[in-house]
């Protein structure tokens, strides 16, 4: 389930100083061939062909190369990297035997997906996190009145959506309940014209 939630993922990778996906050719000729394991939104479709990864990644490699590399040996890849070589190996060679195990008892990764990377050429894409929506915005009370620091109501004042703290903790839930984010911007903005309407002195029965 991890490795299906990217909010958690991206927690993950906020806590590192520096974070790194690490692949090689076995593992882009499977995306090229038969494409990835789990889709994402409309951009990346479970189980289709990646079939531009040929043609779109030298050009990535060329336009990145302060952040995505290739290299033939594990070495010279932690070199690319500005990492310890040693570091790096005896992480990939740890992963690799888990991969043979079937087992990964570190991240509790799913057997189906751990593949081992062992054949060059080698590929490391730094990444970061980037932010899908806020999930520590304005309180609101149940009619989407927006609340100052001291939880008073700022009369006319309205938020929603994601701009709307409340709905989750720290983390938008993607895993376990994905849609919910655009479910509550809807639901919200109907809350918060329902009420403004009233505010102003409209009827709001048909709302």
């Amino acid at each position: 389930m991890f490795l299906k939630n990217f909010a958690y993922a991206g927690n993950a990778v906020h806590n590192q100083k520096r974070a790194f996906t690490v692949c090689n050719k076995d593992i882009m000729d499977r995306y090229m061939n038969d494409g990835g394991d789990v889709g994402v939104g409309v951009y990346v479709v479970a189980g289709d062909p990646m079939t531009d990864l040929a043609e779109e990644l030298p050009k990535l490699l060329e336009s990145n190369s302060e952040y995505v590399f290739q290299a033939d040996t594990v070495e010279e890849l932690a070199e690319q990297m500005g990492i310890d070589s040693e570091s790096l190996a005896a992480t990939l060679e740890s992963y690799n035997a888990q991969c043979e195990q079937g087992v990964d008892t570190e991240f509790f990764k799913p057997a189906e997906y751990m593949r081992p990377i062992q054949t060059p050429p080698f590929y490391a894409f730094e990444v970061f996190n980037g932010y899908f929506c806020t999930v520590g915005g304005i309180s609101v009370t149940p009619d989407a009145e927006a609340m100052d620091d001291e939880r008073n109501v700022i009369p006319g004042l309205y938020a929603g959506g994601c701009d709307a703290g409340g709905l989750y903790g720290d983390t938008y839930d993607v895993a376990y309940c994905p849609g919910s984010c655009a479910s509550w911007a809807i639901n919200s903005g109907r809350l918060a014209a329902k009420h403004a309407a009233a505010y102003l002195g409209y009827e709001v029965d048909s709302l």
